[in-house]
């Protein structure tokens, strides 16, 4: 991956899986800024996606956007990159010697990386997202959000209460503006300490710039704010195709 495209890249390992936190240049982010305005601006021109999405977005918009615009170009090199070290270091753990099995062989060997779908949510005060998880063509898919654009409501908030990265909360508005990830349930409280579980959640304060990628699978929720502004990301789903589903599919679709 171009190293003027991204700042930064994390792996975040956590209990059954991994999430990555991938920070773009600043150029980047800031093409992806323009581009949001000029199509929140003019909302007539772009599908409405809320027939396909969970969001309760009643103030804001939801609007699918084209996958081959100059705007986008950089954006989907980044995910395209991102979603290959992703399943090669998930492959290198599920199958140390992968490398050692001609590719042609592996059913799980990556054939290609496909963009599904790509969209922008704004969110205004009291819009929300509930838990949701997205699906992709392949069974073997990633999904993952863009932060765009958070509003000093947001960024200048000062917790009212102590959190745990379980997200054990007294306040009602400690977590104004978050996305909640969730990969799994803690089954004897609702905190890990009194139950001697691993936190299955984990709630991440919206950074501009930022995209976190991640399994499919993975439930999500971001939660409503209370302020002016307005929070805008972009959300994508990401077709891994390995040997075995890409002759599926392939098959399928003749």
């Amino acid at each position: 991956m171009s190293k003027s495209l991204v700042s930064s890249m994390e792996a975040h390992d956590c209990i059954r899986t991994t999430y990555f936190k991938i920070k773009l240049s600043d150029e980047v982010l800031a093409g992806l800024q323009e581009y949001s305005a000029k199509v929140l601006s003019s909302p007539s021109v772009y599908e409405d996606y809320t027939y396909r999405l969970a969001g309760h977005i009643k103030k804001g918009k939801q609007l699918q956007i084209p996958l081959e615009t100059e705007e986008t170009k950089d954006l989907l090199k980044v995910l395209s990159s991102a979603a290959l070290q992703y399943y090669d270091n998930y492959l290198s753990r599920m199958m140390p010697n992968h490398t050692l099995v001609p590719k042609e062989e592996n059913p799980h060997a990556l054939k290609g990386v496909e963009i599904q779908d790509l969209w922008i949510n704004s969110y205004l005060a009291g819009d929300y997202n509930p838990v949701h998880k997205h699906g992709t063509y392949s069974p073997v898919g990633l999904s993952c959000f863009i932060i765009v654009g958070v509003p000093d409501s947001i960024k200048n908030k000062k917790p009212s209460h102590t959190a745990s990265k379980a997200g054990t909360i007294t306040g009602n508005d400690h977590f104004d503006g978050h996305t909640m990830l969730k990969w799994g349930y803690n089954y004897g409280s609702d905190s890990p300490f009194d139950s001697l579980e691993y936190s299955q959640q984990e709630y991440v304060k919206p950074e501009e710039g930022v995209i976190y990628l991640f399994p499919r699978w993975m439930d999500h929720a971001v939660c409503p704010f209370d302020g002016p502004g307005i929070r805008v990301t972009m959300a994508a789903n990401i077709n891994l195709w390995t040997n075995k589903y890409y002759e599926i599919y392939k098959n399928s679709s003749e």
